[in-house]
């Protein structure tokens, strides 16, 4: 035995449950499911933004505290730079280093790797995450252009870290990419 349910809608009009059923599987609303789809769109796209514009900030905090740092130094002569061979915890002049100061404290110098750093309260080392590579041949004026290119990559890097868009999720911004593709083709 079937039993047949009426139900009455909005407009007066009464329909049987099965009728209703049938209705929202006939009935697709491309314009709204377009407007739904473009709010979902900006609303992601904003979310990329500001999540690259945050981590923009905090990369920007950790930059300008080491370019503080490496102002220390006293670019463009690094007067006040120290170099600290790799873990031996000896530390140098830029004018101590050259080759001569070199033969003195380490036998068969050719060539050294040293970190670029300077003293906090002539006590503590501070690294600025900066290598360069000494040789006998080096002269002070080597040993401190050598300094001065790896300040200049920190600066590029700094300056690369101005624009928020260097920080945006690339495959986020992928899947957004693709949804609005689909959302050409369907709307």
């Amino acid at each position: 035995m079937r039993v047949r349910i009426k139900v009455g809608d909005t407009r007066g009009r009464s329909a049987t449950m099965a009728e209703k059923r049938n209705e929202a599987k006939e009935v697709f609303d491309v314009g709204a499911f377009c407007e739904t789809l473009d709010e979902y769109v900006k609303k992601k796209w904003n979310e990329i933004f500001e999540k690259a514009k945050e981590t923009q900030q905090s990369v920007l905090r950790k930059l300008e505290n080491r370019l503080k740092e490496w102002e220390k130094t006293g670019p463009p002569t690094f007067e006040n730079a120290i170099l600290s061979d790799e873990g031996r915890f000896h530390f140098f002049r830029i004018d101590e280093v050259i080759p001569k100061g070199m033969k003195k404290t380490f036998r068969n110098f050719e060539e050294m790797t040293f970190v670029v750093g300077y003293f906090i309260d002539r006590k503590k080392f501070r690294s600025l995450d900066a290598e360069i590579i000494v040789t006998q041949d080096d002269t002070t004026e080597d040993v401190r252009r050598k300094i001065n290119e790896q300040y200049q990559k920190f600066l590029k890097r700094y300056e690369e870290a101005q624009d928020p868009t260097t920080f945006i999720d690339v495959e986020e911004m992928a899947t957004l990419a693709r949804l609005v593709a689909a959302k050409k083709e369907i709307c």
